[in-house]
């Protein structure tokens, strides 16, 4: 439980290598305490030696996916960032 954000957090990294196959290197699933229900989920795929993408999903309301990509210099740039935010309550 973390009080901090109110929620049951699971997250999931691997302890030693994971097959090629497998390309989710971290995981993040955040549940509502009182409902139950999951709030939030964050993983981290990783494409190849210098390409990552997270992606961040928030419970009926939006979700982003941001692509990083390894610069030679060994620092991450952003290369694409999309969000989808939706609205179920239309009237």
């Amino acid at each position: 439980m973390d009080r901090t954000l109110d929620a049951f957090t699971f997250t999931y990294d691997p302890a030693g290598p994971i097959p090629d196959s497998i390309s989710l290197h971290h995981w993040d699933v955040y549940i509502d305490p009182s409902t139950g229900r999951v709030k939030r989920v964050y993983m981290v795929k990783q494409f190849n030696s210098n390409t990552t993408i997270q992606l961040t999903w928030m419970n009926d309301k939006w979700c982003k996916m941001t692509t990083f990509i390894e610069l030679p210099n060994g620092i991450s740039s952003i290369e694409k960032e999309e969000k989808i935010i939706w609205d179920f309550d239309i009237q």
